[in-house]
């Protein structure tokens, strides 16, 4: 009988230093060699959890996860076939001046070199491949923009869209504001926003508590620049009243009545 392939997640981890992109490589001490960070999957993980754990305890780096950029198979040396899933994974400043990485016995060093220097690095064609595909996505410009590219197409179908956010993860006024004009610009109709919570310990720890006058600021905002829709308080979610907010919504990117809005 065929043995059940091993799962594993992993990361492109990047970030942009002076205008100029870096990905992150992890030398490992047992094999010698050079690879993305990856791990097996852990019982009642999803690939995602995963990929965010791993790269944490490989690195010390808490990121945040963004596109898929592919899923590599092989071989191992005793046959059974891995499965390893791959993100796009930004690491910010932040992020990274709070990493307590140290040699170990698994990771020798963690070292940000420019693509063209990872790929001669990498010790294996699949991780080549993986970085590969990661560049062509920098290059289409959509490294950053997958959700809103996803939310324009289910709109020019005809359908009503939906997205949210969390705050609390370190998050500059500026940059929601951008965001929500992104939003509004590709025509989504109903805006959740609701507070970042922690988790796990292997997730990013939340940046600040944001106050509800925050929220009600924030709701104002998107009905404001256009939103059909916006539920905006401290324990809203994706899924909240998305009965209530469906009918609330009149299908011409307003409400009958905003003011059915206050108090949440």
């Amino acid at each position: 009988m065929t043995e059940a392939a091993v799962f594993a997640a992993g990361g492109v981890v990047w970030r942009v230093v002076d205008g100029k992109l870096r990905i992150l490589v992890i030398h490992r001490t047992a094999y010698a060699d050079v690879t993305l960070p990856k791990g097996k999957v852990d019982p009642g993980e999803t690939l995602a959890e995963t990929a965010v754990r791993e790269i944490f305890e490989e690195t010390g780096i808490a990121v945040h996860l963004g596109i898929p950029v592919g899923v590599s198979r092989y071989r191992m040396a005793k046959g059974r076939q891995k499965i390893v899933h791959y993100w796009a994974a930004e690491a910010t400043d932040k992020a990274i001046r709070a990493s307590a990485f140290v040699p170990n016995k698994e990771i020798a060093a963690i070292e940000w070199v420019s693509p063209r220097k990872a790929r001669g690095y990498l010790s294996y064609p699949v991780d080549v491949e993986i970085l590969d595909q990661f560049l062509r996505y920098v290059d289409d410009g959509i490294l950053s923009t997958f959700p809103i590219i996803v939310l324009r197409h289910a709109k020019a179908c005809g359908f009503t869209t939906k997205t949210g956010l969390m705050l609390g993860l370190g998050e500059r006024p500026d940059e929601i504001e951008q965001c929500l004009r992104d939003l509004v610009a590709d025509r989504v109709d109903i805006l959740t926003i609701g507070q970042y919570l922690q988790p796990t310990p292997q997730h990013l720890p939340v940046d600040r508590w944001v106050t509800p006058d925050e929220f009600r600021h924030w709701r104002d905002v998107g009905l404001q620049l256009g939103f059909g829709v916006v539920e905006s308080a401290p324990l809203v979610r994706s899924s909240y009243h998305a009965d209530e907010q469906s009918q609330k919504y009149t299908g011409e990117g307003h409400l009958n009545d905003r003011n059915a809005l206050a108090g949440h």
